[in-house]
This record gives C-alpha cells, structure tokens and sequence, in this order.
C-alpha cells in the first residue's frame, strides 16, 4: 500500500450555504474588475469557500477513528452560534498583502470551538497550530509581491454556525478537492 493510501491530509471547517458562497463568488467577480491585474492574483473557487478552523496536515488513516471520537466528544457541550462575515481585507497587511479575504468576526464561541478543536486534536498525539488563529475566508492569493490599495467592499454576512467538517485535501493538478469525511453537529 501506498504511503497515500495510508495517510490522508486533513482539516477541521467550517463551510457554507449555497447561497453564501453564490454571495462570495459575486464578491469574488466584484473584486476580480477592480483589481484589473489578474495575472498577479489567484482567484479562488467560491465553491469551495470555508473557514479553517484546524489543519492538521498528514495524519495516519488508521488515526482517523480515534481523532473523530475525541472530537466527537470534545465538541458535545459547543451550541450553535451566529458568526459575522466580512468585510474584505488585505492580510497580513494592507502594505504586505498576502491573501485578499473576508473577515470573520473571531467571538467567544468561535474562540472555545477552535480550543476544544486543538485539545481533542492534541489528545491524538498530532500537534496543533501554533500561530494565533485569524478566522477568514480567503478570496484570492497573490502570486507574486504587488503594490495594492484596499478597496471597500461592503461584504456582510451572518452565519449560522451548527456543524463542522473534517475534510480530506485532495491534490489534482491545478488545485485541491476538499473532501468532506464526517461532520459534528452543534448542541442545539
């Protein structure tokens, strides 16, 4: 067996609705016209918008029964929760950017949901992001070093937030497929 048959690469999210990611491709194309030099930005495929909450990289397929009891019952007292959406930002910096994103208000439910997320994660043996958790939803990634002004775009959407998702990336050749392999529902 393959060292890809055993070992899958993976992610805790949160997606969306139909609806909003039709709402983030429009912004996607919004932005695309105003930002004529699209050869030096990577637009991203609305379809597969999400929130990471977690990535946890390569991890063992025979792990991932056990990573999904701990975050089964990790995430068994979390309820549902609203979320805000937007606005567009340049990240890391408006005079640095990386990424062109939507903001993601980061609330006191969302902030215990990725800490319950790290501790159940962690009680695998797999480790955890270090960095300080920035919530976004990435529209487009710059290629290469380009001077831009951050242009207001009055994205603003809320969000219900009541499952996450452990999705499995799957390279092809242009991009990844986000696979979703099982999701955790919110107490009601």
């Amino acid at each position: 067996m393959s060292i890809a048959a055993t070992h899958l690469r993976l992610f805790f999210a949160i997606d969306f609705s139909v609806a909003t990611k039709n709402h983030i491709g429009q912004t996607i194309a919004d932005l695309s016209d105003i930002y004529q030099n699209t050869e030096a930005i990577h637009w991203m495929d609305p379809k597969k918008s999400h929130i990471t909450l977690q990535f946890l990289g390569t991890v063992a397929s025979n792990d991932i029964s056990h990573l999904c009891e701990q975050i089964s019952h990790a995430l068994n007292e979390i309820s549902i929760f609203n979320l805000l959406i937007g606005p567009v930002e340049l990240f890391p910096s408006t005079k640095h950017p990386k990424f062109i994103s939507l903001k993601v208000s980061l609330t006191e439910q969302l902030l215990q949901l990725v800490t319950q997320l790290k501790v159940a994660i962690q009680a695998t043996g797999y480790p955890t992001e270090q960095r300080a958790f920035h919530p976004h939803v990435t529209l487009g990634k710059f290629k290469h070093h380009a001077v831009f002004t951050s242009h207001y775009h009055p994205f603003s959407e809320e969000i219900v937030v009541n499952e996450v998702i452990l999705f499995q990336s799957v390279p092809n050749l242009h991009s990844s497929h986000y696979q979703p392999l099982k999701r955790f529902s919110l107490k009601a």
